[in-house]
């Protein structure tokens, strides 16, 4: 028992030694803290001091005098003005300089603040044009002001009525080659030429090839596929004006490219006596007050921007495709492919397209036997 009082002073003196140490840390750490407020102050003095010497003035504003700030120029020398003109003149100009160096080193730093906050924006920006996160969008980027039903109908009509002339017009020209099936069709019309592809398909009707054909065209994420690649089509639903008519917006941005070809045109589709129509044809962007959204083309600047790459010029183009879907049985029909535009460049692209929607709505035609 005697050794419980002995352990009990054993930890009281530990105890004591503690307290004793963190009183003798907590005093030293105070005693640092009011040494260095102390410099700060002491700095804060001497930093306004020398300003009112760079400045001209003493700390209460009264005019200090250069001469007295001139070696040797004291009450007990007898130096004439003429000895110290110059090293007054030389004190001005170095007070001067001085001046403008300070300025020059706020502004400097001002500078560096704005281009480390410049700096993180950019890292940022290219954070987001690394990722395959969408950019973000309003909720309308394209807007428009739909023309009346009757206005649609009308363009629709006069263009099916372009195209059957087109179809049964005489003199048009033929290579008579056939690609994997495919023949094609020509006429020249002014600067205009009028162009078309055919091709005869078994063992589906012409309105099964409609419905297939019609969820490819109608659909934004399936209608780029018929095309190039290396084109970087887009397209945008406008408006659905009904089940059978879409106002769509299409953009062609292709590689090695300086340009953004732009179009709005409507897509129908309708039954007439042959069989049935598919057309494509252009709606003046300003006849629908299209507008699209400016933070498109702000994200093209700073894709521009960050890449280095000239800005894309935009271009507005007129679109006109037809399909025809024409029945030849109850399980055959021919298909139908045409446009219009006013060059050649167009026609290996329209091939392609041709293939690659065969491929598909109908799959892939060339099987191999062993």
């Amino acid at each position: 028992m005697a050794d419980k009082p002995e352990k009990a002073a054993a930890v009281s003196l530990a105890d004591k030694k503690r307290i004793k140490h963190r009183e003798y840390v907590k005093k030293s750490y105070n005693k640092k803290i009011s040494t260095i407020e102390s410099l700060r102050n002491e700095l804060d003095s001497l930093e306004q001091q020398y300003a009112s010497l760079l400045t001209g003035k003493s700390p209460n504003s009264s005019p200090i005098d250069t001469q007295s700030m001139v070696p040797y120029a004291s009450s007990s020398t007898s130096l004439d003005v003429e000895t110290l003109e110059p090293h007054t003149h030389l004190l001005q100009k170095y007070l001067a300089m001085t001046d403008t160096k300070n300025q020059l080193r706020r502004e400097n730093d001002e500078l560096y603040q704005i281009s480390a906050g410049h700096m993180k924006i950019e890292g940022r920006v290219h954070q987001l044009l690394n990722t395959e996160a969408q950019f973000p969008t309003v909720a309308l980027p394209y807007r428009i002001r739909p023309l009346p039903d009757a206005e649609y109908s009308k363009v629709i009509v006069d263009t099916r009525d372009d195209i059957l002339r087109f179809m049964y017009a005489p003199g048009k020209l033929s290579t008579g080659a056939s690609v994997f099936g495919w023949t094609d069709q020509r006429k020249v019309q002014g600067e205009e030429l009028k162009f078309a592809l055919e091709k005869h398909f078994v063992n589906i009707s012409a309105y099964d090839l409609l419905q297939r054909s019609w969820g490819i065209f109608s659909s934004t994420e399936n209608f780029p596929k018929i095309y190039t690649p290396s084109l970087n089509v887009e397209f945008h639903e406008l408006q659905r004006v009904n089940e059978e008519t879409m106002l769509l917006y299409r953009t062609i941005k292709a590689d090695g490219s300086e340009l953004n070809v732009k179009t709005v045109f409507l897509l129908a589709r309708l039954k007439i006596d042959e069989g049935y129509m598919l057309l494509f044809r252009s709606i003046d962007k300003d006849l629908v007050h299209f507008k699209e959204d400016e933070i498109n083309q702000v994200i093209e600047e700073t894709r521009a921007l960050l890449t280095t790459q000239q800005l894309r010029k935009e271009i507005w183009v007129e679109k006109y495709i037809w399909v025809l879907f024409k029945d030849v049985g109850p399980e055959s029909c021919i298909f139908h492919f045409g446009g219009s535009t006013t060059t050649t460049i167009w026609l290996k692209e329209v091939l392609f397209i041709a293939l690659r929607w065969e491929m598909m709505a109908v799959g892939p035609q060339i099987t191999l036997t062993m």
